[in-house]
């Protein structure tokens, strides 16, 4: 049977240099603040600061693109456009907080590659960090003893090709997410006892992906899904509280360090100290917003997890939104593994899941909501492709497996279909940007 993982390499490799090129310069939400702090850092300024100073044409190329209008012509003239001498102070404080590591590999290639112009710069980062983004959901899909088809199937997700071939954080933190989640999945159904290096290697995992994008931290709770005789003299619970301790006290040392550097809106009617007072004084009225928050945008969030592109204006039809998450279910209940997945664990997967959902709401409440909203701003669907593979989790079911669905046939089916949306989204960036 073909591996699955080298089928994932070829099309996300494929689809992936296309997104590149397809999605203009700095169309990805977020993207050209990401591009200046990327730059800051290959110049040696690894911690958070409100202000970068990058070379004056930076800029100039950045701001070229602000409107994709005649685009070609953009890109044409700004291709030999060289770095120069001259500085300008540029405001980044809605990233600035972002830990460096998921800039580590654009860096290097901005500190490597400074000869070239800067959108030839952006371009060869946006395909550095797909390199490495592929490389880590590949091990990923390798290691993992459940779920490989819905790995194949998230990581293939238009929306999640469209991050990783990008300048975004998310490349990096999806790719280091999914392979945590590999890694705790194959301690908790593998045979082998947990050892030291093994412990070592999953508090190196969680330290990552809590240096890649803070909130994700929370993804350590999943480290007690591992069974408690797996564990030498019973040290579950004692290691799980190493890697909370150690996780979360450096992030707490680096939040509070640097949090004064953080401004995520500009609009002055954003108070999130009133915000977090509102919070804890009504919680109750909070949850409400929350469920009129959900309730009224569920179907943009569907959207925006399965496909939604460029700066949130190109997106595929609700019909085939609906006709991917149809099959991302499917699989999660037909999944061929041989093992069991107990409901212990599948309560710990969903209550990480919904922990960290939670949490994504609270904090674009108090940072990104203006004061008396009744409804949650700023929340994106793509927020939740990191941790996924948890809520999917829930739905292995073994009873459906009894079915003995083809395994060869079911995954030539999921193959045509993955590639179909992917050159439907292709269809769409082209019809969009290009045409």
């Amino acid at each position: 049977m073909t591996k699955v993982e080298k089928i994932f390499l070829i099309i996300a490799l494929i689809y992936g240099i296309l997104f590149s090129f397809l999605v203009p310069p700095f169309q990805v939400p977020d993207e050209k603040w990401h591009f200046y702090k990327a730059f800051s850092i290959s110049e040696g300024h690894i911690f958070p600061t409100k202000y970068v100073v990058v070379p004056k044409n930076v800029k100039v190329v950045v701001d070229t693109f602000n409107s994709v209008k005649d685009v070609q012509k953009k890109i044409y003239e700004s291709l030999n456009l060289p770095i120069t001498q001259n500085k300008v102070a540029v405001d980044i404080s809605n990233v600035s907080i972002y830990p460096p590591i998921p800039y580590l590999f654009s860096s290097l290639i901005f500190m490597a590659l400074k000869s070239f112009s800067p959108l030839i710069l952006m371009y060869i980062a946006r395909l550095v960090n797909l390199i490495v983004w592929i490389t880590l959901l590949y091990f990923a899909i390798k290691i993992t003893p459940i779920h490989k088809r819905l790995f194949l199937a998230l990581s293939l997700m238009p929306m999640t090709i469209h991050q990783a071939a990008s300048l975004s954080p998310d490349s990096f933190t999806i790719g280091i997410s999914f392979l945590a989640i590999a890694v705790i999945y194959n301690y908790v159904f593998g045979e082998e006892k947990i050892k030291r290096r093994d412990f070592a290697l999953i508090l190196i995992l969680m330290l990552i992906l809590a240096f890649s994008k803070p909130g994700y931290a929370l993804l350590s709770l999943i480290f007690l899904m591992i069974p408690s005789d797996k564990f030498p003299k019973r040290t579950k619970i004692l290691d799980f509280i190493v890697i909370i301790f150690v996780v979360f006290s450096l992030l707490v040392v680096w939040c509070i360090s640097f949090k004064g550097y953080y401004t995520p809106s500009e609009d002055p009617a954003v108070r999130p100290n009133l915000q977090f007072n509102y919070v804890v004084t009504h919680p109750l009225e909070f949850i409400k917003i929350l469920g009129n928050t959900i309730s009224t945008k569920l179907n943009l969030y569907l959207i925006m997890f399965v496909g939604c592109f460029g700066h949130l204006n190109v997106y595929l039809p609700e019909f085939l939104v609906y006709a991917y998450l149809f099959m991302l279910f499917f699989i999660s209940l037909s999944d061929n593994a041989k093992f069991e997945i107990h409901n212990k664990q599948k309560l710990i997967a969903f209550f990480t899941f919904l922990l960290l959902s939670f949490l994504i709401f609270l904090f674009e409440y108090l940072t990104w909501t203006p004061v008396g909203y009744n409804t949650i701003l700023g929340v994106q669907g793509r927020y939740f492709i990191p941790i996924s593979p948890l809520f999917f989790m829930i739905f292995h079911n073994k009873t459906v497996k009894k079915l003995k669905i083809k395994t060869n046939r079911a995954l030539t089916i999921l193959i045509l279909f993955i590639l179909f949306c992917l050159s439907f989204s292709v269809f769409k960036l082209l019809e969009y940007y290009w045409l």
